[in-house]
């Protein structure tokens, strides 16, 4: 059974880019929107999902992929809450993958 989420604890600037630093692409990768910064529609997958590109606080790379609060809301057994109360997506469970954009 999946622990109840709880709101994370305030963490400095620095460790936010820290936890976001190099996202996993083949497991869990940190897809909470609270991460995220210059978030921009990028359009939606032939499976329904919302795709977005954006930058992890603090780092200048750009990525595309879905915001962990979308998903939770239809496929739950996709997201998953770290120990810093950061939600984070599987996307091999959705048959997506998260890409580097520049």
């Amino acid at each position: 059974m999946k622990k109840p989420y709880t709101k994370p604890a305030v963490l400095k600037r620095d460790s936010l880019a820290t936890i976001a630093a190099t996202p996993s692409i083949s497991g869990p990768a940190p897809s909470d929107s609270r991460l995220k910064t210059a978030i921009v529609p990028a359009g939606t997958t032939s499976s329904g999902f919302n795709l977005y590109d954006f930058s992890y606080i603090g780092q200048p790379e750009v990525w595309r992929g879905v915001m962990a609060q979308e998903v939770l809301k239809t496929h739950p057994e996709a997201v998953s809450t770290g120990s810093n109360g950061f939600l984070a997506v599987d996307y091999g469970m959705l048959g997506l993958k998260m890409e580097r954009v520049n």
